[in-house]
């Protein structure tokens, strides 16, 4: 572990009135600068830590002139259409105004891209087969180039 080697400083008193200056100059050193970045690194690390451990459980969409809250455990699929996205949820579907790759990029597990128009969350399939994935009735098919991580990820269970 790095250590700080102490360094003279010259320090000011000055008392003006019934208040009182203190002024310190530090010398630059290569130790002194590298104490710094040790800190800065460490609050770096306690800052990605905190945000690591935030839980993040939903998504805001607008609906009108409000924004309505999605948990994610309430998402069933996202569906391209052209420029849109609308995302299927327990209760109903929303339509956004942004296609599906910017929908649900920085998404992870449980959503899986299955098809270049349809994301699923996987915690709600009710069926599955090799080519599609059901929910209900519906019937959400499966490209070839994602049908290995599919299948991968139901081998596991």
């Amino acid at each position: 572990m790095n250590q700080l080697k102490t360094t003279k400083a010259e320090v000011e008193w000055s008392e003006e009135g019934n208040g009182v200056s203190i002024n310190i100059k530090l010398p630059e050193t290569s130790q002194f600068s590298s104490f710094l970045r040790m800190q800065a690194d460490q609050e770096s690390k306690e800052v990605s830590t905190l945000e690591s451990n935030l839980r993040i459980d939903g998504i805001f969409v607008r609906n009108g002139s409000r924004f309505d809250k999605i948990l994610f455990k309430d998402i069933l699929y996202f569906e391209a259409q052209g420029a849109y996205t609308v995302i299927y949820t327990k209760s109903k579907p929303y339509t956004l105004s942004r296609n599906l790759t910017r929908c649900c990029k920085g998404l992870t597990y449980p959503f899986m891209r299955v098809h270049r128009s349809y994301t699923v969350n996987l915690e709600n399939i009710d069926a599955f087969s090799e080519a599609n994935v059901f929910y209900k009735e519906k019937r959400i098919p499966v490209s070839e180039s994602y049908r290995k991580e599919l299948l991968t990820y139901f081998n596991r269970i």
